[in-house]
C-alpha cells in the first residue's frame, strides 16, 4: 500500500519537501528501509536480529503532553475592516471544508486526522526531531519525547489573503516552533508539501548564507518549547509570539550563555525574528548561580477591542510575572514595562520564589486597569513531584506600577476547611473583601494552595465573574503516574467564595441553594471553593449548556470520568 503523506522541512530550500531524503540524510539516519518504517511500513517489524521494533498498537506514536485541536469552520469572529479582504467572505469561502484534528505524537510527527472518519490525512516531521527518529525502530527502545507540545490554530491575513495556520513546539521533544498552512486540508499530499509549511524557529541556523530561507530564525537562548505561541495582529503585522521555553543551555552545541527568560515576536509568514525581549533574569538571579530561568506560555491582550495586541504577559521560572508592550506604532519603542522590572514575583511567605508555568489569564478590574491571573508550581524535570514548595495562586492588579512590595499588599483568601459531603471532598474557602481605594488599596489577591506537593500547572478559565483553574497532587515517587487534583472555582475579583453555586454538591441535577455547605465549627451555609477529584485532570474546557441557559466546564482525568463545573 502506498505510505502515507509525510514531509517535513528541508534547509537551504525556499520551501519544506516531502519526507524523500537523499543520500547524506539516509545514512545519518541509517537506511532507506528505516524511512519506510517511520511512513509506517510495517514489513521489516519482528523479533528477530535486525528487524525493528514491533509497533503491536499500530503505527501511531503515543500522545502524551500534547492537546488535540479540533479546526473545521473558520470562527475567529474578526471585523470585515481589519484588513483589505473581507473575513466574513473567508468564512463562507471554507464553510465546508474538511473538518480535522491535529495532535502531536512521541513517533516524531504532528498527526493531521479527518475528524469525520479518523482517517490521517498528513503528517509533518519538525526538522527538531529528526535526529532521534531512528531510536524509534530500536527493539529495546525507551521512551522519548518528539512532537509532545499542544499546536495552537488560528486564522490570520499573510500574503494578502486570510488563511488558517497552525504554530506549535515540542515540550520536551526539542527546542523549536514551527508552522503550518492548514487552510485547506483536503488537498495536501507530498507534492503538494512547499505550500504547506512556512517556517521553523530553533536555537541554531538551519539556512545556508544567502539561501531563500536565511532570514533570522533562530536564537541560541530559544529552550525546549514548552507552551503555546499565540497568533496575533501586531501593529507591525501578523506575527507568532511564544516564550523562550526551559532548559536553554542544552548541550547541544547551542546553548545559550546567559540562561535568561526571553520572549520572541516573529513575522508569522516568514518565521523571521522582529522582536526579542531579553528579561535580562537568568543564571545570576537563580538560586544555584548557574540553573537557567525561562519564560511560559504568553496571554497577548487587546484592550481596545480593535484586533490589534497591546500587552502581552508571561510568567518565568523564577516567579516573575512581566508585561511587554506592544502598543507602540514603532516597534523599536516596544518594550518591558515598568523599565524593564517584573511587574510582580512570586514569593511564598518565607520568601522563597515560586515558578510560574501556566499561561496567565487577563480581565479588567473594576477600578481601571486590569487583573492577570496565574498559578504557581511545574513539572517538568525528575524530582519536581516531591518537590514541597508551597505554591499560590494570584490575581494581581495591574494598576499603572509596578508591584514590588510582594504580598504585604495582596489580599489574602484561604482554604478554611476540606469536609464531606455525598462522598465527595469539599473545600470551603475565606471571603475576606478587597480594598480597592484609599491610601493603602489592596493590590491584588492571591490563595496559597493547602496540600502538601499541590500545585497549578494547567490553564486557568475567566468565565462570568468566576476564575476556575485545576490544581494537581502528583505521586511523589519519580517517574510513577497519577495523583489527586482539586479543580477551584472562585470569584475572580475576590479570590473568596461566589455567591452562586458553581458545584452541584448533592447530585440533583441543579445548581442552587441546597449545594450550599457549612464549616464543622457552625455558621451560614455559602456555595463551596473547590471539589476533590481522583487523578490528574487536564484544565477545564467550556461548552455551551443551551438547555439550561449556562456554561458547563468539562474536564477529564487521568481515569477517563469527566466532570462538570457550571
Amino acid at each position: 500500500t502506498k505510505p502515507r503523506t509525510v514531509f517535513r522541512w528541508r534547509a537551504n530550500t525556499t520551501a519544506p519537501t516531502p519526507m524523500d531524503l537523499d543520500a547524506s540524510q539516509i545514512t545519518q539516519l541509517g537506511s532507506a528501509s528505516i524511512l519506510n518504517y517511520l511512513r509506517g511500513d510495517g514489513s521489516n517489524e519482528g523479533t528477530s536480529a535486525g528487524q525493528f521494533r514491533v509497533r503491536p498498537d499500530g503505527k501511531l506514536g503515543d500522545i502524551v503532553n500534547s492537546g488535540p485541536v479540533y479546526v473545521g469552520k473558520p470562527q475567529q469572529g474578526y471585523f470585515d475592516s481589519m484588513e483589505s479582504s473581507r473575513y466574513s467572505a473567508f468564512v463562507s469561502a471554507r464553510a465546508n471544508r474538511t473538518p480535522m484534528v491535529y495532535v502531536g505524537a512521541n513517533d516524531g510527527m504532528l498527526h493531521a486526522f479527518n475528524a469525520a472518519t479518523g482517517v490521517e490525512a498528513f503528517a509533518y516531521v519538525p526538522s527538531m526531531a529528526y535526529s532521534k527518529l531512528q531510536q524509534l525502530k530500536n527493539p529495546g527502545y525507551a521512551h522519548e519525547f518528539f512532537v509532545d507540545g499542544s499546536p495552537k490554530v488560528a486564522d490570520a491575513f499573510i500574503g494578502g489573503a486570510w488563511k488558517t495556520l497552525l504554530v506549535g513546539g515540542l515540550n520536551a521533544g526539542g527546542q523549536g516552533i514551527y508552522a503550518l498552512d492548514v487552510t485547506d486540508p483536503s488537498t495536501v499530499d507530498e507534492s503538494s508539501a512547499s505550500s504547506r509549511v512556512l517556517w521553523e524557529f530553533t536555537d541554531r541556523q538551519t539556512a545556508a548564507s544567502g539561501s531563500p530561507s536565511a532570514v533570522m530564525n533562530y536564537d541560541e537562548d530559544l529552550g525546549f518549547t514548552f507552551g503555546a505561541p499565540s497568533i496575533v495582529k501586531s501593529r507591525a503585522g501578523w506575527v507568532a509570539i511564544f516564550g523562550n521555553g526551559y532548559n536553554n543551555v542544552a548541550a547541544d552545541g547551542a546553548a545559550s550563555a546567559s540562561g535568561n527568560a526571553v520572549l520572541y515576536v516573529v513575522e508569522l509568514a516568514t518565521g523571521k525574528l522582529l522582536k526579542k525581549f531579553d528579561t535580562g533574569r537568568g543564571f545570576a538571579q537563580s538560586a544555584s548561580g548557574t540553573a537557567p530561568n525561562g519564560l511560559s506560555s504568553p496571554a497577548a491582550v487587546d484592550v481596545d477591542g480593535n484586533g490589534v495586541v497591546d500587552f502581552v504577559y508571561a510568567g518565568d521560572l523564577q516567579g516573575n510575572l512581566w508585561k511587554f508592550d506592544l502598543s507602540s506604532s514603532s516597534m523599536s519603542n516596544w518594550a518591558i514595562a515598568y523599565g524593564g522590572a517584573p511587574l510582580f514575583t512570586a514569593k511564598t511567605a518565607s520568601n522563597v520564589p515560586q515558578p510560574i508555568t501556566s499561561e496567565p489569564n487577563v480581565a479588567r478590574h473594576p477600578r481601571g486597569g486590569y487583573f492577570v491571573y496565574f498559578g504557581t508550581g511545574k513539572s517538568l524535570e525528575y524530582g519536581d513531584n516531591a518537590n514541597a514548595l508551597q505554591n499560590s495562586f494570584y490575581a494581581i492588579w495591574d494598576h499603572g506600577a509596578a508591584v514590588t512590595t510582594g504580598r504585604n499588599k495582596l489580599l489574602q483568601q484561604t482554604v478554611i476547611e476540606e469536609v464531606t459531603a455525598s462522598g465527595e471532598a469539599w473545600r470551603l474557602v475565606s471571603n475576606n473583601i478587597p480594598t480597592w481605594t484609599g491610601a493603602s488599596p489592596n493590590t491584588g489577591w492571591y490563595i496559597d494552595l493547602p496540600t502538601s506537593l499541590e500545585r497549578q500547572i494547567t490553564n486557568s478559565v475567566l468565565r462570568g465573574g468566576r476564575i476556575i483553574f485545576v490544581t494537581a497532587i502528583p505521586e511523589a515517587a519519580i517517574c510513577k503516574a497519577g495523583g489527586t487534583s482539586w479543580l477551584m472555582g472562585l470569584n475572580a475579583q475576590t479570590g473568596g467564595y461566589l455567591d452562586q453555586t458553581p458545584f452541584d454538591v448533592n447530585a440533583d441535577g441543579q445548581f442552587s441553594n441546597a449545594d450550599f455547605l457549612i464549616r464543622s465549627s457552625g455558621g451560614d451555609a455559602h456555595p463551596v471553593g473547590g471539589e476533590k477529584l481522583s487523578g490528574l485532570v487536564s484544565e477545564p474546557e467550556m461548552l455551551d449548556n443551551n438547555a439550561r441557559g449556562a456554561e458547563v466546564g468539562i474536564i477529564k482525568g487521568s481515569k477517563g470520568d469527566p466532570e462538570k463545573v457550571e
